[in-house]
């Protein structure tokens, strides 16, 4: 059985920030055919799931304008834990994302939102 969103382990949120520690089970449908024999997240995916925590424990709402300083450092595979914090700036209408574990930064950037 796939699913869409990772298992949330632990979750430290303010009513700006949101800190989250989750898993990603080799179950997700993201990894389908991305890559036979090597798969990893897609970078879609990852955009996916910082608007859904975005909306859900920050209650952004706004629609997505584009990106801002977006890397992608190192690949998320299945079965690994990560760190996302996500630190929303309403004046400046944009969300800071990085996805992180214990060997460094996987990814990062800023959501454009209007």
């Amino acid at each position: 059985m796939s699913c869409e969103y990772p298992e949330v382990i632990e979750l430290d949120q303010t009513e700006t920030q949101a800190k989250l520690k989750l898993f990603v089970p080799e179950t997700l449908k993201f990894f389908e055919g991305h890559f036979p024999g090597f798969p990893l997240l897609p970078g879609v995916a990852q955009i996916f799931w910082v608007m859904h925590y975005c909306e859900e424990l920050l209650g952004i709402t706004s629609n997505f304008r584009g990106f801002n300083q977006l890397k992608f450092s190192m690949p998320i595979l299945p079965g690994t834990t990560v760190q996302l914090e996500l630190t929303f700036d309403a004046t400046r209408s944009w969300v800071m994302f990085k996805f992180f574990n214990t060997q460094g930064s996987m990814s990062s950037g800023k959501i454009l939102l209007g």
